[in-house]
């Protein structure tokens, strides 16, 4: 179940599952910037507020950082115990590199451009399609 997170009053990301979020409401295309006040949801205003872009940028890291972080413990844990792992050592190396160019994300030059997002690998994108 998709969740917006909310800072400051705006919807700033989206995470998948029960832990943080507002329910979104159904039939309502709520996006990156709706306003969220007294529980309700509404369109973005027109001209958006200085630092919000960062604001929302930086919710969007966490959340995806907090979205995988359980994967790479997960992989870690089983590891330890020798046991089969769930990944592969490609795919675990991919995560672990996809986790840092996350937190390096805010200190790049193109911060906070969507488009300039780091890329999650294929298989991360596959695991989040099937949850």
């Amino acid at each position: 179940m998709m969740k917006a997170l909310i800072q400051d009053g705006a919807v700033v990301g989206f995470v998948t599952g029960d832990a943080m979020g507002e329910r979104l409401p159904e039939g309502l295309p709520v996006g990156v910037g709706w306003r969220f006040e007294r529980g309700v949801f509404s369109a973005p205003i027109d001209a958006p507020l200085p630092g919000v872009s960062l604001l929302v940028e930086r919710a969007w890291r966490d959340g995806e950082l907090a979205q995988w972080l359980w994967l790479r413990d997960r992989h870690r844990d089983q590891l330890d115990l020798a046991v089969d792992t769930t990944l592969t050592s490609e795919q675990f190396s991919a995560l672990l590199i996809y986790l840092q160019a996350l937190r390096d994300w805010p200190q790049s030059n193109a911060f906070p451009d969507v488009s300039a997002r780091p890329m999650p690998p294929t298989f991360l994108e596959q695991m989040r399609m099937d949850q």
